[in-house]
């Protein structure tokens, strides 16, 4: 606990000397950082929908071609019977 305090202490008396250059440092380069950060999740975002695009066309198309989906072929013919049993 007390290490804890001789902690905040140290913080404390460092943000209060280094004030001045905290604040210019936040003023110049904050926007950049906020610009670089935003490029990056848009990135993300981008790689995520194409992903999950690219996903749901292979998994539509692997479903149309399987066996008893509805594809060519298994449809039941005109007139033919369709009860169980």
């Amino acid at each position: 606990m007390l290490s804890f305090l001789f902690g905040a202490v140290a913080g404390a008396l460092a943000a209060t000397y280094w004030r001045g250059d905290l604040k210019k440092l936040r003023d110049d380069r904050m926007p950049d950082l906020r610009r670089r950060a935003a490029d990056k999740v848009e990135n993300v975002e981008r790689a995520i929908v194409d992903t999950v695009g690219r996903v749901s066309k292979r998994a539509s198309s692997t479903l149309r071609s399987a066996p008893g989906a509805g594809g060519a072929g298994t449809e039941p013919t005109p007139g033919a019977d369709t009860r169980l049993g």
